[in-house]
């Protein structure tokens, strides 16, 4: 009997069988599925489709579970020799087990090796000392600058966050901050006598006041425009975007200089 690949519509002659048979077109190796004889005589109903498929994946999985079984039991050779290999390179011996007491001791010795020999040799941590704003700088007064603000909440919110010491500066960045609304709030930036705070209005507020102790290696990015605030280890914002003028205020309150023009 003669069939026609559905994929390529090249002629194909086979012989039906009395069950499901699979067959593959010489031209584009495109697989076929034979139905089972009809006119076997037999009466038996024909299988269904699920049968079917049931049937060629118990002849498939004969086909390829040897090969599976070989290549898994060459990959658990592979990995044991390496792990062989691995361990014999650890304990240095050649193909010996790991000693994991030697392997304690050495790494022990190494220790005791890299740290001090006495106590008065050993490195004490350095505790960070308060900075303050150096005198030469003159305190701002706030409602100077309140009165410039035009925006009413933007006003108010700026008011409620001015701290309660002696401020030397309030100015606007052009650093967007998210506080929790659809778009980003500028961030405002308060310099006070120990402190530099950053805040931001929204639903969200914004807030990082960060000691001048930790700002004792912050330098001024000519290129991005930025003060970049070092090491400020914990604090939420890295650099805030502001006028020459202003972070070289900053600087000298923490009593640096800019570093890059």
């Amino acid at each position: 009997m003669k069939f026609k690949c559905g994929k390529c519509s090249t002629a194909i002659e086979a012989e039906l069988r009395d069950a499901p048979a699979v067959l593959q077109c010489q031209t584009c190796s495109a697989v076929l599925i034979l139905p089972a004889r009809r006119s076997d005589g037999s009466g038996q109903p024909l299988p269904s489709a699920d049968e079917i498929k049931a049937g060629l994946k118990a002849e498939i999985l004969a086909e390829i579970r040897p090969s599976c079984s070989q290549d898994l039991q060459a990959l658990r050779t592979e990995v044991a020799a390496k792990l062989a290999a691995l361990e014999a390179r650890m304990a240095g011996t050649g193909g010996a087990p790991v000693d994991e007491e030697a392997l304690l001791s050495r790494l022990q010795a190494r220790l005791s090796a890299a740290l001090p020999k006495s106590e008065s040799e050993a490195e004490i941590p350095a505790v960070a000392t308060p900075v303050t704003v150096c005198a030469d700088l003159q305190p701002v007064e706030p409602k100077d600058i309140l009165a410039k603000i035009k925006d009413e909440p933007t006003r108010n919110f700026v008011e409620s966050n001015l701290p309660e010491k002696k401020i030397y500066l309030i100015a606007e960045s052009g650093t967007k901050v998210d506080t929790g609304g659809w778009l980003d709030k500028h961030a405002w930036v308060m310099l006070a006598e120990d402190s530099l705070l950053i805040c931001a209005p929204g639903k969200k507020e914004f807030r990082a006041d960060i000691p001048l102790a930790d700002l004792t290696t912050s330098i001024w990015n000519g290129f991005t425009r930025e003060l970049v605030l070092s090491p400020a280890k914990n604090a939420p914002i890295k650099a805030v975007r502001l006028q020459r003028d202003q972070a070289e205020l900053i600087l000298a309150a923490i009593g640096r200089v800019e570093s890059s023009k």
